[in-house]
């Protein structure tokens, strides 16, 4: 409203103007003179205006349709260049829809339409996967080359790429590739795992446990605890290998005292001895190793052993019995010393306890054993039908 009445005020003003200075300019045109050379030009100082007027009217609607002809041009471009877009990114979802339907040859030609845009690399991610399964491997490695061009696709092709070494046992090639990735990068945990495989692949047992105390921030518990064990378990089947597994003993007493105690390194160093078929140092090594306490990842170990008369073993497990006596895990495993002691009693005893707390197969099983070892085929097959239809 405002406004109306701001507009209708300023028109009134011009109109009152005009009439007041009109007369004065009809009676007094003025007069303009333009000389240049030998040419003159006369006019009135109102033509003068008008010419002005006129031209600048000229000179705006020039700019007006020449703004307008680039906008034709420029819009005629962008039209192209968003159906060029628009046919790569239609190829792109056609071989995608077409990978995960299975028609691979589909796929393939519509993500090879699909490389010249810009798809944060996921394009020649999808196409190394088509080509990978149609066996055309060095278009594969081709493609994941090209997705590590991309920042966005980088580590996922990296790691397609050592991946693919290691499948081939070209460890070599999977550092390179792993090597040539920025320190923020390295310490992704799909990367250190690729890294730590190709290491455990060459047998660098020094350098992958130096790179475990590296590595510690930016993997779980789980994870460190199976690459620390890998790192010691091949460092002391190097040693068994080449020294004797007498020497393997001396070396783990020479071990620092924090060397000794990590659980990691007493894995390792009893599956070596097990795996020398040293059951009766084995065994000594288990129990010295949790006096104090059970450790989870020791105590599946006793099931490994071979031993006609486990008593320290059994003494232990015992004991434990009395603080939880409902535990099946360490009724089974007690079962099993017993079943290897040839305490038939005893192993039949805890073993149906351990059935009444839990349905496992090998406790079943291992009771099965005992029943044919007391003769009770009967028994036995009882037990054995249960376990095929269970």
């Amino acid at each position: 409203m405002r406004r109306t009445l701001l507009i209708v005020f300023l028109l009134a003003i011009m109109a009152a103007g005009g009439l007041y200075i009109g007369p004065h300019i009809a009676a007094n045109k003025g007069y303009v003179l333009i000389a240049w050379q030998s040419y003159t030009i006369e006019m009135t100082a109102i033509s003068a205006a008008l010419i002005v007027l006129a031209v600048w009217i000229g000179l705006w609607f020039l700019k007006k349709l020449l703004k307008s002809a680039l906008g034709l041009v420029s819009g005629s471009r962008n039209w192209l260049s968003g159906r060029s877009q628009r046919r790569l990114q239609q190829a792109f979802r056609s071989g995608l829809i077409a990978l995960n339907e299975g028609n691979l040859e589909q796929a393939r030609t519509q993500l090879k339409k699909a490389t010249g845009a810009d798809f944060s690399g996921l394009n020649y991610l999808a196409l190394a996967q088509v080509e990978r399964q149609l066996g055309h491997e060095d278009k594969a490695i081709e493609a994941w080359q090209n997705a590590r061009n991309n920042n966005a696709s980088v580590v996922a092709a990296s790691i397609q790429l050592s991946r693919h070494y290691l499948s081939h046992q070209q460890p070599d090639e999977a550092l390179l590739i792993l090597a040539q990735l920025n320190n923020t990068h390295q310490v992704n945990p799909q990367v250190i795992e690729q890294y730590a495989q190709a290491l455990v692949a060459k047998k660098q047992w020094v350098t992958l446990s130096k790179k475990l105390n590296d590595w510690k921030k930016h993997l779980s518990k789980d994870q460190l605890q199976r690459w620390q064990e890998h790192a010691a378990q091949g460092t002391y089947a190097e040693i068994a290998s080449k020294e004797g597994a007498y020497q393997l003993k001396a070396m783990w007493e020479q071990q620092p005292r924090k060397a000794r105690a990590d659980v990691a390194n007493q894995v390792a160093y009893v599956k070596q001895l097990l795996s020398q078929s040293m059951y009766q140092d084995a065994e000594a090594a288990l129990v010295s190793f949790q006096k104090k306490v059970l450790i989870n990842e020791l105590f599946p170990l006793f099931k490994t052993l071979r031993l006609p008369n486990p008593t320290a073993s059994i003494k232990l497990i015992e004991s434990w019995l009395k603080k939880d006596p409902d535990n099946p895990e360490l009724l089974s495993t007690l079962g099993y010393l017993a079943y290897q002691a040839g305490d038939f009693e005893l192993a039949e005893k805890v073993l149906r306890k351990a059935m009444s707390l839990r349905n496992d197969k090998h406790d079943v099983l291992l009771l099965a054993k005992v029943k044919e070892n007391q003769h009770d085929s009967k028994g036995a097959l009882a037990l054995y039908k249960q376990c095929t239809f269970d």
